[in-house]
């Protein structure tokens, strides 16, 4: 089983938010890594400094955050994967073209919604309304 997460669920399964426990449930449930990619990982990062930066996360917590994402990582529990650039690209306008002026979504939230078509995901993990919508629509199946 293929899972891809995005920024707000690995927030949530890192952090401690409302959505935390449901994040956390999701994972034990499927028993399957997350599959990220480059964008997902350089993103999820900078929203945890951009959270230490607003003061919403101390910098001990940010460093327990990325920590933990890095040593899920190490433990394979995530698996980073290389997709092709230009067919991740390619995917991602043509998402773009297609929902962008009705769904209103952001190019990082497209490029996590093209990688997970292009990684051929059974399952795309996300708690941010936009992106859900996109994903459901792009033909993903969207949890939690």
């Amino acid at each position: 089983m293929i899972l891809c997460a995005d920024t707000s669920f690995l927030l949530s399964f890192y952090g401690s938010d409302v959505n935390t426990a449901a994040a956390l449930w999701h994972v034990q449930q499927h028993q399957a890594p997350l599959l990220i990619h480059e964008v997902s990982s350089l993103e999820f990062e900078n929203a945890v400094r951009l959270r230490e930066f607003r003061g919403k996360l101390s910098a001990h917590e940010a460093s327990r955050i990325t920590s933990g994402f890095q040593a899920d990582i190490g433990a394979g529990r995530v698996v980073m994967t290389a997709l092709p650039l230009p067919l991740l690209f390619q995917t991602a306008s043509r998402l773009s073209a297609l929902h962008t002026r009705t769904l209103g979504n952001r190019a990082y939230d497209i490029l996590q919604v093209a990688a997970a078509l292009v990684a051929e995901a059974d399952e795309f993990l996300s708690f941010d309304a936009r992106q859900r919508q996109l994903a459901n629509v792009a033909g993903l199946r969207v949890s939690p």
